[in-house]
Order: C-alpha cells, then sequence, then structure tokens
C-alpha cells in the first residue's frame, strides 16, 4: 500500500475523539412522576429490549468509526501494492527513444507516448521516498535525470523525452541501468521497449521490461550509396524492403536537386526486398535523394526517405609539389571534388597556405611533414614522404604484369598498354599493398598508417606512357576518392543516424554554428570543437564556420529499426493470442498494472457508512 498525501493519515486522532463523546453522552434523564404503578409495563417491556439497544448503539458507534476512518483513507489517497511496474525503492526507468519508438499505432500514438505515459503512470504512483532515475537510450544511453523523489521533477522530466532516428543499443542500456541500479541497495530496472532487436541478452534479475506496441506493417529503405563510375558520372544503388505481413504498393521516386529523375511503382510480397541501380552523366546536382510511398499502412516514416549531399567542388583542399607536370596539373585542375593549389619546387613551396586533404608530392617533398593524404610519385630529389617505402635503386624498361582491379584506386583501370622505361627499386615494409606489379616489382602501392592513406607510383609518369592512355585519369580519380573518402567512393557526404560528425577541426578564434533538420542549432566559437556527438535526426545537416558552409545527408538505413515487430523475447502466437483475448506481443514482456487512486472507493464505502448510520439512528429514534 502506498500513500499520495500520507500526512493526511495525522487526522485518524479523529477515530478516538469519537469514541470519548459517544461516551460522554447522556443516556438517562431524571424525570419526577407522582406514581410508578402507570410505568411498569414500560419498565418490564425495557427490561426486554435492552440487549437490543445496546447491540444497536454499538453498531451505530461502529459505523461512525468506520466513516470516519474510510473517511481519513481517502484524503491519504492510498494506492495498491503488489504487482509488476510498481516503484517503491531505488529504481531507474530507461525508455528506448531508438528509430522504432517513433512508429505509430492504430490508435494514432506514438510508441514513444504509450511508453511515456505508462512511465508517468509508474511515477505517479510510486512509494513517496522512492529515488527515480530517468535513462534513454538511442544509440547511447544518456542520463536526464538525477536520482530524485519528487514525482513533480520527475514527470516535468518525462515530458522533455522524444524518440529519435537513431537504431537502438539495448545492450549497452541494459548494462548502464543495471550497474547504476545495483548501487543502491533494492535497486531495480524497469526497460521501457517495442523489442524490435536481435540478439539481445535476457535481463538481469533486477529488471523489468515493459513491452510497448506490437508487429505492424512497414516499408523502409535499407541500403544507399552513391559511387563514381568508370566511363564518368555517378551511380545510385538503393534498397527497399518489406517488413510487413502484406503485399504492397510501392512508389519510389529519385529527386536531383529536388527535380524528378526516375520514378518506379511496383507491388511488393511479404519479407520481400527489392534493388534498383540509377546512373546519369550530368554531376552538377549537390542533392540525391529517394522517396517511397505507399497507399496502404507504413507506420514508421523516418525510413522512408534517403539523402545524399555530393561533395561540392573545391572540398578536397589539394597541394601540388612538383618541378613541372603539365598533365598531373591538368588532370587535377579538371577534377570536380578538387581546389587545387600549386607549388613548383621546394623554393615555392608555403606551408603556412594549409591545411590540405591531399598532398601530391610528385618527385618533390617538404623537409617537414604538412600532413593530409598523400599521393607520392617516385623517384623523389631529396626527402622522402614518411611512407613504409625506400627507393634502393633504378630498374630499367618495365611494363605492368598484373593489377588488382578489385582495389578502389585500380578498379576498371587497365594497365595492359602502358609502358615504363625507368622505375625505382622499392624496398617495402609493413601495411604496404602492391596494386600493380611489373616483372622487377610494384609499381603502384597503397596503405594506410595511424596519421593518413597513402598511395604511391615507383615510376615518374613523364617516363611512362600511363598520361596518354585512360588508365592515368580513372586511375587518379580512383586514387583521389580513396585517398579522401566522402562514403565508400569519396563522391558524396551520406551518414547514419548515431554517427558521430565533426565538420571542422578545432578552430581557434573562430565562431561555427550546426543546423538540424528538425530546427536545433548548436554553437560555439574559441576552443570549442565543432561536433554533433549523435546525429539523431535524419535529413540535411548544415554546418557554417567562417563563412564556410558544409552539409551532409543522414539517413536511417537500419533493417533492424525498420522491422517494428517484438523480435527480443519469443512472440506469442495469433491463435495463443486471440484464446487469451489480447496482443500478439511477446509473453515475457512486462506490461505495467495502471494502479489507480483508491480514493473514490473509499468515499463511496464512508458514503454507504454514514447512510447506514443515519438509517439505523432513525430506527431508534422512531422506537423511543
Amino acid at each position: 500500500m502506498t500513500w499520495d498525501y500520507p500526512l493526511w493519515l495525522i487526522s485518524s486522532i479523529s477515530l478516538p475523539m469519537i469514541i470519548i463523546l459517544h461516551l460522554l453522552v447522556r443516556r438517562r434523564r431524571t424525570i419526577r412522576v407522582p406514581s410508578l404503578v402507570l410505568w411498569e409495563r414500560l419498565l418490564e417491556n425495557e427490561r426486554r429490549s435492552l440487549s437490543f439497544r445496546r447491540l444497536l448503539a454499538d453498531a451505530l458507534l461502529l459505523l461512525q468509526l468506520l466513516a470516519a476512518a474510510l473517511l481519513v483513507l481517502a484524503m491519504a489517497s492510498p494506492r495498491s501494492s503488489g504487482g509488476t511496474g510498481r516503484i517503491t525503492g531505488p529504481t531507474v526507468l530507461v525508455l528506448d527513444v531508438s528509430a522504432g519508438m517513433s512508429a505509430v499505432e492504430e490508435d494514432g500514438r506514438s510508441r514513444i507516448d504509450d511508453a511515456l505515459d505508462n512511465a508517468a503512470d509508474m511515477v505517479k504512483s510510486k512509494s513517496s521516498g522512492a529515488e527515480v532515475l530517468i535513462l534513454t537510450a538511442g544509440s547511447e544511453t544518456r542520463p536526464v535525470s538525477d536520482f530524485v523523489s519528487s514525482r513533480k521533477t520527475l514527470l516535468s522530466t518525462l515530458e522533455t523525452i522524444r524518440a529519435t532516428d537513431e537504431p537502438g543499443d539495448p545492450r549497452g542500456a541494459l548494462k548502464a541501468a543495471e550497474s547504476l541500479a545495483a548501487a543502491r541497495p533494492g535497486g531495480k530496472v524497469i526497460f521501457f521497449t517495442d523489442g524490435g532487436f536481435d540478439d539481445v541478452p535476457a535481463p538481469g534479475p533486477m529488471t523489468e521490461v515493459v513491452g510497448i506496441g506490437e508487429t505492424a506493417e512497414n516499408i523502409g529503405l535499407t541500403v544507399f550509396s552513391i559511387r563514381a563510375r568508370s566511363n564518368g558520372g555517378l551511380e545510385l544503388l538503393f534498397s527497399v524492403e518489406n517488413f510487413g505481413t502484406e503485399s504492397r504498393d510501392v512508389r519510389m521516386k529519385v529527386l536531383l536537386d529536388g527535380a524528378s529523375f526516375y520514378e518506379e511503382e511496383l507491388v511488393m510480397d511479404m519479407s520481400e526486398r527489392v534493388s534498383r541501380t540509377i546512373s546519369w552523366l550530368d554531376t552538377s546536382a549537390s542533392l540525391v535523394e529517394v522517396s517511397l510511398t505507399t497507399d496502404g499502412e507504413d507506420r514508421l516514416q523516418s525510413d522512408n526517405e534517403a539523402v545524399a549531399v555530393l561533395v561540392p567542388r573545391g572540398r578536397v583542399r589539394t597541394a601540388l609539389i612538383t618541378p613541372g607536370n603539365w598533365f598531373l596539373e591538368t588532370l587535377l585542375s579538371a577534377h570536380p571534388g578538387i581546389s587545387l593549389d600549386v607549388f613548383y619546387g621546394l623554393e615555392n613551396w608555403k606551408e603556412n597556405k594549409g591545411p590540405w586533404d591531399l598532398i601530391v608530392a610528385d618527385r618533390l617533398f617538404p623537409p617537414r611533414d604538412p600532413g593530409g593524404a598523400v599521393l607520392a610519385i617516385y623517384p623523389f630529389v631529396g626527402t622522402e614522404p614518411p611512407l613504409p617505402l625506400r627507393q634502393i635503386g633504378v630498374t630499367g624498361e618495365s611494363d605492368p604484369v598484373s593489377w588488382d582491379s578489385g582495389h578502389p584506386v585500380t578498379r576498371d583501370v587497365d594497365f595492359s598498354r602502358v609502358s615504363v622505361r625507368s622505375a625505382a627499386r622499392m624496398e617495402v615494409s609493413g601495411g604496404a599493398r602492391s596494386l600493380v606489379e611489373s616483372s622487377a616489382g610494384p609499381m603502384v602501392l597503397a596503405g594506410e598508417t595511424e596519421q593518413r592513406r597513402w598511395t604511391a607510383l615507383s615510376f615518374d609518369i613523364l617516363d611512362s606512357s600511363l598520361p596518354l592512355r585512360p588508365a592515368f585519369p580513372l586511375m587518379v580519380a580512383g586514387a583521389v576518392s580513396w585517398l579522401v573518402p566522402g562514403d565508400m567512393d569519396g563522391i558524396a557526404d551520406i551518414r547514419r543516424t548515431g554517427d558521430e560528425w565533426r565538420p571542422y577541426p578545432e578552430r581557434s578564434g573562430e565562431v561555427w554554428e550546426i543546423f538540424a533538420p528538425d530546427g536545433r542549432s548548436f554553437q560555439g566559437e574559441g576552443d570549442d570543437t565543432a561536433a554533433v556527438g549523435s546525429l539523431d535526426r535524419t535529413g540535411v545537416w548544415a554546418a557554417w564556420s567562417g563563412g564556410q558552409k558544409t552539409e551532409i545527408g543522414v539517413n536511417l538505413l537500419n533493417a533492424e529499426e525498420s522491422n517494428l515487430s517484438p523480435r527480443w523475447f519469443a512472440v506469442v502466437s495469433e491463435t495463443e493470442a486471440a484464446e487469451r483475448d489480447e496482443k500478439a506481443v511477446p509473453e515475457t514482456f512486462v506490461h505495467p498494472n495502471r494502479t489507480r487512486p483508491m480514493t473514490v472507493w473509499l468515499l463511496v464505502l464512508a458514503f454507504s457508512a454514514l447512510l447506514a448510520e443515519w438509517g439505523l439512528q432513525g430506527r431508534q429514534w422512531g422506537n423511543s
């Protein structure tokens, strides 16, 4: 038994006062009469009914005490105890705020709304001294309150919680919540979730799981990728999946800079997955969008759209250090994703013009490493780049005999007609991968260290036929895309919800501002790092600093969240659910008892006791 207003129990002092007043009531009056003859019959009747009148007097007292006690209890507002979902001691409330909790149920309410209502009911009915800590569980588990006992504070905190578009991490949420609860004697965890997860361990003995929602119809985008084509232009790959239990009419639309580019209507069977590859030659578009619509039920909206911001011209800051190479300079200048600074000789090198994303070192490298990814062209005169390579001599004429067509640098590149008159003989240490081989040794290598990605050519391109072959622009484009990636091919900034985003490095004295798709903004200046710890909304995010704008597309692309069936535990079959007259939900999910105050019932009983007392009192008066 818990009490909303336990201080009112002090009014129980009225009970002994009623007894005292009852004892002080004068039972008889003394009347002088001339004779007792006329009263003999009355006294005889009085003796016969004495036991009944005493019993009636005791019943009136008991009814008065009962009515008073019920009124005292009603003012203290008791609630029934026992059952699941009861908060009687230190408790950690965990609310799943992953993307699936945004799904809308048949009654038009979202799953997170139902979870918050259940949590609010538990807070209202908790024991007066019980302390509660509230966590939200998306891609990360975040505390939104300390351990507090104030119902008002906890309810205000619950009102601020909203579902995100992040994927869930129930394993991490359970670990964090159970460790917090275990630190307090008698602590427990109550986890509100839709159970839309696979391969999650069962909760510990201190954890109660409150199931929210049921299996629902939904379609969603699960794959979205853009890459450069070997023959020019761009290529979009996307996949759509039907996670419902019925066939669906689905309309797919691709937009370039808001203009419709591709549309298709199709019927998708239950659990069917459809993939499409769309290509175009015009690389001037800056925004690519895919959207889905359906005439049937579609409970989750955050997986119906995907967006990519194509890397704008000038995004990859590149420094070319060369004694002179018209072919290389012309090719890099024409690259749509490069902003190029050319330095002819080390005497013209200006380190303070950096930083650069990519250093193209054509036989020359500065004495001081400028950082950034490196495309190195051997042989070097003087300082060599800090790569796991060392030139130990020179080879004579040698042509490529084999190459790796699976690596992004050499993908779809044909070296069969490339000839080389001389190349540096290389000593290769750990982490280097040979992409093109000749009979004399490696000709193109690539690798990655803790500091950078790098690609190296063991020969001077001016001493080969490479600049005259189609392999040259394809290899350079592949190298730039791999060395400074945006997505898997360096074409677009595509992120997933839950990822971290650092659009700018730490910039002293400069103001930066980041805008989320839902209108929120983050500002900072001085030595603050411009960063978003978790991208929690799908759509286009934008950042400004020093007059420079950067945008990225953020998408869900998570089949586990798009599948709205509760899979954490075994699901009750529809037949069993019909027999139990309940929804098909995981049988091990705990649904909370929505306890209600007992005040109304106590007032009804008190009123009934007063009516009974009034009736008995009237009968007594009628018999007197």
